[in-house]
């Protein structure tokens, strides 16, 4: 087959990389200058096991309504849209929480305050129904291994080393934060069907194996997850490149689509370019992450998704020790996380609902400063000009990203919606939409 992927992020790169895998013809239209230059260039790493409902809620807000689960993001009281989409997450979460027979923790999913619009239902999703399917997708050679495994795996098979680190704790501040992690340690620990061990640390515990905690800050403990994984999102999708590239893969960089034409009396597609001009194509995989939305809303195709952003601040580690021991560390109220990638810490928070400002949000970027002094005060090199990162994705109400055919337009497939979880969903999401286009899949 002839395939033109849209968008050259970690999504992108590792669906070009399993269909070149399968023999297809495959080109890569990217609008930036390289590729990962978007979502995927900084993002804050972690590759979580833990289902975005059962996430403690946030409790560090101020007045007003929040999305719920992971991660909690403020809602506008004047924006309706992004109101109605907020009541269809709560929903979404309080079904998947209801259907897998699992109680919300202590704190979790709290009545949404002066929200008339949570009940409303959601548009319907594209048909056929298989163009949800869940994004956990095995790969062929191994149906029993975890779809998170499949970074580990990839990365030994192509001797890559993308900065992988394990082990994940949920920092509780106050006896209320611990009540809850411990109550959702206690629903992990009940339900082996999820594979999530976790241990609970108590204050010393927790400070013998993490030194460089702040110890001016109040700390009662942290529920550790064990098989949560921080690894360097970009390194790996810049790896998926070059192996791409290797099977043949085209990249046209600088190559911003601005509309998808159907072929009246024929099969296929044609892509308008911002530069002038169209390709022709058989088939068409959206990868474009946020960008996507511009280019679905033409077509008629109604998605419940919803545009959102996050910042990152990286900097070098200035001494090892005051640095984390595990892989991530987030905290329970204010959902700030900070991962350790190689010699440098990265501190991941502010969400917010909408696409990224043209300059970036000075409150957003303190609260990041913040979160980092409350936590490791003494890690990071903060002279000079520590990276400061800020991009948009698209999420769905469920967090089940919208991967597969789109209804009703042949040869066009979507592997969009990731949300946050891009990072780890990635190989997971390119075997499913490979698989589904492969009719042998090797």
């Amino acid at each position: 087959m002839n395939i033109h992927i849209i968008g050259a992020g970690v999504i992108g790169l590792s669906t070009a990389y399993a269909l070149a895998w399968e023999g297809h013809r495959v080109t890569v239209l990217e609008a930036h200058a390289g590729a990962a230059q978007g979502a995927s260039f900084a993002p804050g790493g972690l590759i979580s096991h833990l289902p975005p409902a059962l996430w403690p809620a946030a409790t560090r807000w101020r007045l007003g309504s929040r999305t719920a689960g992971f991660p909690s993001m403020p809602v506008p009281a004047l924006n309706w849209p992004q109101r109605r989409w907020a009541g269809w997450r709560r929903q979404s979460h309080q079904a998947w929480l209801a259907a897998t027979t699992a109680e919300p923790a202590a704190g979790d999913l709290p009545a949404q305050e002066n929200d008339s619009h949570a009940g409303d239902e959601p548009p319907p999703t594209p048909a056929p129904a298989q163009a949800r399917p869940p994004a956990a997708a095995t790969p062929p050679s191994d149906d029993s291994a975890a779809p998170l495994d499949l970074f580990q795996r990839l990365a030994q098979q192509l001797r890559l080393n993308h900065e992988d680190a394990s082990g994940h704790l949920l920092l509780a501040r106050s006896p209320a934060e611990a009540t809850r992690l411990k109550t959702l340690g206690e629903q992990l620990q009940s339900r082996p069907e999820l594979g999530l061990h976790t241990t609970w640390l108590d204050a010393d515990a927790l400070r013998t194996q993490e030194p460089g905690l702040n110890r001016d800050a109040v700390v009662v403990g942290a529920l550790r997850l064990d098989a949560d994984r921080v690894a360097n999102c970009r390194q790996m999708a810049m790896a998926l490149r070059a192996e791409a590239e290797n099977l043949g893969v085209v990249f046209r960089f600088n190559t911003p689509v601005t509309r998808l034409e159907s072929r009246a009396g024929s099969t296929g597609w044609r892509l308008h370019l911002a530069t002038g001009g169209a390709i022709e194509t058989e088939h068409v995989v959206l990868c474009a992450g946020a960008a996507a939305r511009e280019l679905l809303r033409p077509l008629g195709l109604r998605l419940p998704l919803q545009t959102a952003h996050a910042y990152t601040l990286t900097a070098a580690i200035r001494e090892p020790l005051n640095a984390p021991r595990h892989a991530a560390v987030t905290e329970a109220g204010s959902q700030i996380s900070v991962t350790r990638q190689g010699q440098r810490v990265r501190v991941t928070g502010a969400y917010r609902l909408g696409a990224h400002p043209p300059q970036h949000d000075a409150a957003a970027v303190q609260a990041l400063y913040q979160g980092l002094a409350d936590a490791y005060p003494g890690a990071a090199v903060l002279s000079g000009s520590p990276q400061v990162w800020c991009a948009s994705v698209l999420m769905t109400p469920d967090d089940t990203p919208v991967v597969g055919p789109a209804g009703g337009h042949a040869g066009l497939w979507l592997n969009v919606g990731h949300g946050f979880r891009g990072w780890a969903q990635s190989l997971a999401s390119a075997q499913a939409v490979t698989q589904m286009m492969t009719a042998t899949p090797r």
